[in-house]
């Protein structure tokens, strides 16, 4: 089971992730809300608040009860990348560097 092990604010809406299998990226919330709503997101298009997430059980988290699996985001991040090689996208919501691969990333919406 993959876990966040550290965040960091890295300015911009962005949170750098380091997770349990030994990669990181930056999560970009601005590209992560452009395509989602709800009520629990809407607090985290104001600064102040999104950078009070905090980590719990591997997840990233914030005060009001949101939780982004860690799972979820590593899921989504290993199926994403052969057609972010091919495409070079440059609208990311997360990059992700790989130890082994240090010049893949790939995006996460």
């Amino acid at each position: 089971m993959i876990k966040i092990l550290e965040a960091h604010y890295a300015g911009n809406n962005r949170i750098e992730l380091i997770f349990s299998d030994g990669q990181n990226g930056i999560f970009d919330l601005n590209a992560y809300l452009s395509t989602r709503q709800g009520p629990l997101l809407e607090s985290l298009r104001q600064e102040t608040y999104l950078q009070r997430f905090f980590i719990n059980a591997g997840a990233l988290c914030w005060p009001n009860g949101l939780e982004l699996s860690p799972d979820r985001l590593h899921e989504l991040k290993s199926s994403a990348l052969a057609p972010m090689l091919e495409r070079g996208s440059k609208n990311q919501a997360l990059k992700i560097h790989s130890g082994s691969l240090p010049e893949a990333s790939e995006t996460i919406r």
